[in-house]
């Protein structure tokens, strides 16, 4: 199919991830052709819950493409990719994940931003709480800063606290990159970041979401983006700072069914807190420290837990 028609099914209401890559596997060519096979009893669209509601949506089709098109404008004007996961450009380390979102919007300052993002190697994960203490800060933005200087792409999510020390830390180093995975390319939250999101663009990082622009904003989605930023990763996701109920913890669970790696800084001042918390969910993960990042010992397969706390 073209990208016009993934984009008009993804806009239609029942067509989630699972059903779009459903018929991506398919000999399904294009959106005319899927309504003429489905209405005829041809094609059987697998997890539709709601067929006949579905049927009474493919005669309104015309207002699907027109919303589609408008959305295609305002990405040309914007500087905003649209890929899917029949595009060799979509990410291949998050196409392997279950539960990845079948279309992805990156935003990008040109076309070398745009090729780096889709060709980079190497790619970690660092999340964590919006409210930590300066030595949470000052780790995780020399942990960047380090990984960044080994030609890593730093992942976060944009938001205060760790994400802001993790985006901040990259781009002191112009040898990596970093991408911000956020709920819209066309609204930054919360807006103090929006400097930092334009110095992110600016210095050849993209800004990723799953929803396209101008859709209004759900805080649901904060927590939906949380399986991008693991998903994302090559192997390894470090964890910060995290509390027992947080969108941290959610993308811990994500990163554990990804069968992503888990960090953790030894030495901080919620160390011990951040490891209690994380030992609920796995035992096996790793706590590090900035030589380690710097000697890259974290790449060893020995992931397992050091009893470091007595």
């Amino acid at each position: 199919m073209k990208k016009k028609d993934w984009l008009v099914l993804s806009l239609m209401p029942g067509i989630g991830n699972s059903i779009l890559k459903s018929i991506c596997s398919s000999s399904i060519e294009n959106i005319e052709d899927l309504k003429t096979n489905f209405l005829n009893g041809k094609y059987e669209i697998k997890r539709l819950r709601d067929k006949e509601n579905f049927k009474k949506e493919l005669d309104n089709l015309q207002f699907y493409e027109d919303l589609c098109f408008s959305i295609i404008e305002q990405c040309k004007e914007k500087g905003i990719a649209i890929l899917s996961q029949d595009m060799t450009e979509y990410p291949e380390t998050l196409k392997e994940c279950n539960d990845s979102p079948f279309i992805i919007y990156v935003k990008h300052k040109g076309k070398n931003s745009l090729k780096s993002f889709q060709t980079w190697e190497n790619n970690i994960t660092i999340v964590g709480s919006r409210d930590v203490p300066d030595d949470v800060s000052e780790w995780t933005y020399e942990a960047a800063k380090i990984l960044s200087k080994k030609y890593y792409n730093v992942i976060s999510g944009l938001a205060l606290g760790v994400d802001k020390s993790a985006h901040q830390g990259a781009l002191e180093s112009r040898n990596g990159m970093t991408t911000a995975i956020i709920p819209n390319c066309d609204e930054i939250v919360p807006s103090s970041n929006t400097k930092l999101a334009d110095s992110i663009l600016n210095a050849d990082g993209v800004i990723i979401s799953e929803n396209y622009p101008q859709k209004k904003f759900d805080p649901k989605q904060l927590v939906q983006r949380n399986r991008i930023q693991s998903g994302l990763s090559s192997k390894f996701v470090i964890i910060s700072q995290c509390s027992a109920k947080s969108g941290t913890i959610v993308t811990v669970k994500n990163a554990l069914k990804q069968n992503k790696s888990i960090l953790v800084p030894k030495d901080l001042t919620t160390s011990k807190t951040t490891i209690d918390i994380i030992s609920e969910h796995t035992k096996s993960f790793k706590a590090i420290t900035l030589e380690d990042i710097s000697r890259q010992s974290f790449l060893t397969d020995d992931n397992k837990q050091k009893e470091l706390f007595s």
